[in-house]
């Protein structure tokens, strides 16, 4: 797709929680456009224990909240994490609410703070 809609991913929290499985990675924050609060985000890594050393990569899931409805307008992203390698989560909307339903299937990438979505909207 030609036009990119960004955001930027401004965290206000981070917890680690290790089990035997693997560890688990809980971040939220603030979810902004152009320096302006459009909502909250809550993303999710889950890193397994003993998996392939081919493939350094997570699991990710990042939910966006946006302000303004009773419950909010809201997206799913999902795809994969590379916690050591590039620091890049890529992957693809998986979930929306009424107002961003023609999203689903559009791809993202995650670089630092900024979350990239490669479609736009108003």
């Amino acid at each position: 797709m030609s036009e990119t809609t960004q955001f930027t991913l401004k965290q206000t929290s981070r917890e680690f929680v290790e089990d035997k499985g693997g560890i688990w990675v809980f971040i939220s924050g603030d979810l902004l456009r152009d320096g302006k609060r459009e909502g909250i985000y809550y993303a999710t890594n889950r890193s397994i224990k003993n998996s392939s050393p081919d493939f350094d990569v997570s699991r990710y899931t990042l939910n966006l909240f946006f302000k303004g409805d009773d419950p909010p307008e809201n997206m799913t992203l999902q795809g994969v994490w590379s916690p050591t390698g590039s620091g890049r989560a890529s992957g693809s909307i998986s979930a929306a609410s009424m107002a961003f339903i023609g999203a689903v299937g559009v791809p993202f990438v995650v670089e630092g703070d900024a979350l990239n979505i490669y479609a736009a909207w108003n």
